[in-house]
């Protein structure tokens, strides 16, 4: 069931959810299914739920800094910190949501800085 979305911030609230779990070792494709549509762009490659689930490693620490939402277009924007514990690696993700009609993520678009990589 598509959750009740009309305002800006009952978009954020919702993707809020996602970035608290998204990171975590026992977040599974399903936990994430909520947030996105069977099948995903990801910055043009076409993945899965399973697929985008395992490009990010278990325990990275995700803090959104900064939302942007524009309910009418169902696009999200989100300035991201990431840090991968396990190996040092450190980044500042810029990250535009395109979503579908039952406000899941169809197409995502990523800027991103490395801040430093510890390990190397």
């Amino acid at each position: 069931m598509a959750p009740t979305i009309t305002t800006s911030q009952d978009l954020i609230s919702h993707f809020s959810g996602y970035v608290s779990i998204i990171g975590l070792a026992t977040t599974t494709a399903a936990d994430l299914a909520p947030y996105f549509a069977p099948a995903i762009q990801l910055d043009g490659k076409t993945l899965t739920v399973e697929e985008f689930r395992a490009i990010i490693p278990p325990n990275t620490e995700i803090t959104a800094e900064r939302f942007a939402a524009d309910v009418e277009n169902r696009i999200l924007a989100m300035r991201l910190r990431v840090h991968v514990p396990a190996t040092g690696f450190r980044m500042i993700e810029h990250v535009m949501y395109e979503l579908d009609e039952q406000w899941r993520t169809k197409n995502i678009e990523r800027v991103y800085a490395v801040e430093s990589d510890e390990g190397n």
